[in-house]
């Protein structure tokens, strides 16, 4: 059963770190079967696990032990019919420093959302999957 997890975290790593987080990722992705994205700024990920429960969980507790992230809030774990990212096994987009330079067709209303998520507040995880897709669909 497809399951998915959507988490943020703070982030205490160079950004030649997060490339080499994303090159460890897609390989460990591919052979479990994980699809996903990562959105990061200068001090935060947000970081959407699509997959088996068993697989996907296991990876979120390696990612909550992994010193380059701190106080990991889980936004989103559920049961999904599809994967929103089915051939990703991990895209990753920077979104701006320490503020978030939106480019996408997005209200004032899902900017107030978003900055609320990356701040650690739940949020309809629905609502929140949407806004992280406009990064990538315009």
């Amino acid at each position: 059963m497809l399951h998915q997890i959507i988490y943020v975290s703070n982030r205490y790593c160079e950004n030649t770190e997060v490339d080499k987080i994303l090159e460890v990722a897609q390989i460990y992705n591919r052979k479990h079967n994980i699809t996903g994205l990562l959105l990061f700024t200068d001090t935060k990920f947000i970081q959407t696990l699509e997959g088996d429960k068993e697989d996907i969980t296991t990876l979120y507790n390696k990612i909550e032990k992994d010193t380059r992230h701190k106080s990991s809030v889980i936004l989103v774990n559920d049961v999904i019919r599809e994967r929103s990212f089915p051939s990703w096994q991990m895209a990753s987009k920077r979104i701006g420093s320490s503020q978030v330079n939106y480019v996408s067709n997005i209200n004032r209303e899902e900017i107030e959302i978003f900055e609320s998520v990356l701040n650690g507040q739940k949020e309809n995880g629905l609502l929140v999957l949407e806004i992280m897709k406009r990064f990538f669909y315009v």
